[in-house]
């Protein structure tokens, strides 16, 4: 769902961008017969600045059919609606100021309006726009084999912020005395082209913003201090996958001023403690004192117990492989943290994996 919610924002991103006949990145609903004849959906509120915004579109690979904002102030107004396909395909309400209907006529089938506005300056879409195209970060992520490499705008490499570096690492008790940012030799270009038959959308826009980056990367050397007071290091691709991750939270959660940062699967290779402590940075008021968001994925239970109910959404698979999705607010005997996770564990409520005879993995199935 994650992977969604970012599939989504590129097109916020991006469509302004397609060429006029270029298809848009559609991934279909696949379980249910005639699928392809149903659009996708997507649907966000935001708060911007302490108000209220509710924005959405649906499409499928040939256009956006369908798209609105709203806005809250207390009550809700219709900024705009746009129905592609009728008539009179769009309604722009009184409360939006500023150039609205030669934007419209710029706004290609395969072109969101709000991308088209924000691209011409449009001061309260813009505003929007980049509300959710900045605001919401996806983590940076690394893969299962090397180690991370940072850019020259990454604060973790920042030779003003070492101190500041060296501090958080060692708060996290891996046994590390200070470090070493090393400078890599500029790889050639990949084949764009090549990769795109291979790679989601996703993956193509971070293969962009790397083939768009001229300064180069960097690694991180860690320095352990031995019994006998020296130093000694590890190569980079030797340390662990958990330390690899380490170091990436630290950059991400140091590259936040406001916003959200949206992580899969929190827990990876990182010991629970370690997730408690990066968790508190979020929920605690008092580290957390410029109100940044995370969203993410778990399958965690030790996790429960630093979230209240209102903070948890629980999404169970179906047989079908379709995915229900429910509050842990919604559950009236949850009165806890300590509760939730206790009722998770009896599987009282839901996201719990109903496991079936696992034997045939050793052991052939009798005909």
């Amino acid at each position: 769902m994650l992977e969604s919610l970012t599939s989504h924002l590129s097109l916020v991103r991006h469509s302004f961008s397609f060429q006029p006949e270029q298809d848009i990145p559609w991934n279909p609903w696949k379980l249910e017969k005639e699928s392809d004849s149903k659009p996708s959906e997507f649907d966000i509120d935001v708060s911007i600045g302490g108000t209220r915004y509710q924005y959405g579109f649906t499409y499928n690979s040939e256009a956006f059919l369908e798209e609105w904002l709203y806005r809250w102030q207390p009550r809700r107004q219709v900024l705009f609606e746009r129905k592609t396909d009728d008539d009179e395909p769009w309604y722009f309400g009184p409360a939006l100021t500023g150039e609205k209907v030669s934007l419209s006529k710029l706004t290609r089938r395969n072109s969101l309006f709000l991308s088209t506005a924000a691209q011409n300056n449009h001061e309260t879409l813009g505003a929007v726009h980049r509300a959710l195209t900045t605001e919401i970060r996806r983590e940076k992520r690394i893969e299962l084999s090397g180690y991370p490499l940072f850019t020259k705008s990454d604060p973790i490499i920042d030779p003003e912020r070492r101190d500041q570096v060296e501090a958080a690492i060692k708060a996290f008790d891996i046994g590390i005395k200070r470090i070493r940012v090393e400078r890599l030799p500029k790889d050639p270009q990949p084949n764009e082209e090549k990769l795109s038959e291979f790679l989601k959308p996703q993956g193509l826009e971070l293969l962009r913003e790397t083939l768009l980056n001229d300064d180069g990367y960097f690694r991180i050397v860690l320095e352990r201090e031995g019994p006998d007071g020296k130093t000694w290091t590890l190569p980079p691709h030797s340390e662990s996958r958990g330390t690899h991750i380490l170091l990436r939270r630290i950059d991400d959660f140091m590259s936040l001023e406001s916003g959200v940062i949206v992580i899969d699967e929190l827990e990876t290779s990182l010991h629970p403690e370690v997730c408690a402590s990066l968790l508190k940075l979020f929920t605690s008021e008092e580290s957390n004192t410029r109100g940044v968001q995370m969203l993410f994925s778990t399958h965690s239970r030790s996790i429960l117990d630093q979230l209240r109910r209102d903070e948890v959404i629980l999404i169970d698979k179906e047989p079908d492989g379709a995915s229900q999705v429910s509050s842990a607010a919604d559950y009236k005997d949850i009165r806890s943290r300590q509760s939730l996770r206790v009722l998770h564990e009896r599987g009282q409520v839901g996201s719990v994996p109903i496991l079936g005879n696992l034997d045939p993995i050793w052991n052939p199935v009798p005909n």
